[in-house]
């Protein structure tokens, strides 16, 4: 089996202390798509996103109703990937978290 692509989905609202250390972790792995779903954030979160667009290709961020659930559901139908990854902003993923979640798609665990 191929490797599966993968969307990242990341909901935010006022994450701009984690979300830089966040995406550099995802970035690094170099997924298929990266959409960071804004709730109303009213800090630099948004700027940030949009910073580390500006030098990541596949790096989007777009608005969404305030609500986790709301958040998900936005990113969801925006994305491309065969497999959806949803991270909160305040997680950093592990060196090889993309390649773990690819090998368990592949066992079809």
């Amino acid at each position: 089996m191929k490797t599966p692509t993968i969307s990242v989905v990341i909901p935010a609202r006022n994450e701009q202390e984690s979300i830089a250390a966040c995406l550099d972790t995802v970035v690094a792995q170099q997924p298929h798509e990266v959409i960071v779903v804004d709730g109303g954030s009213e800090d630099a979160t948004v700027a940030t996103v949009r910073k580390s667009a500006s030098q990541h290709t596949g790096v989007i961020c777009v608005e969404a109703e305030r609500g986790r659930a709301a958040q998900q559901n936005r990113g969801a139908a925006l994305a491309s990937g065969e497999v959806l990854l949803f991270l909160h902003a305040d997680c950093e993923l592990p060196p090889d978290g993309l390649s773990q979640v690819c090998d368990v798609v592949r066992r079809g665990a």
